[in-house]
């Protein structure tokens, strides 16, 4: 439960007793954590890439404060800020062009929100 309170902002106290009236199918990832899913909802191919996400923030263990990054396959790629109403990408390390459109493409779509 802790990615769904992190992403949801409520207090578990407040969120489990709703996700338990819900009717959810429950799976382990990799780790055992737990996942949750509405019902006879179709499930990806395994070998489905996760998409471009962009996340308000990361901490970071070595600066005191946090950073906002967007992920790329699941894995946090670059750290990213708004600064006069666009979405600037500060780079971690080069992506490889497919990876780059599709980053690019998110963060338009963020602009386009923020806007």
């Amino acid at each position: 439960m802790p990615l769904i309170v992190s992403w949801s902002g409520i207090p578990p106290a407040e969120l489990k007793p709703v996700l338990e009236s819900m009717e959810l199918r429950r799976f382990r990832d990799e780790r055992g954590g737990l996942l949750l899913d509405l019902p006879r909802r179709p499930l990806p191919d395994p070998s489905t890439k996760a998409p471009v996400r962009f996340r308000p923030q990361v901490f970071g263990i070595k600066t005191p404060q946090s950073v906002p990054t967007f992920t790329v396959d699941g894995q946090v790629a670059r750290i990213w800020r708004e600064e006069k109403g666009k979405v600037r990408l500060k780079p971690f390390e080069l992506l490889p062009k497919p990876a780059r459109r599709e980053v690019d493409e998110a963060a338009s779509r963020l602009t386009k929100f923020i806007a």
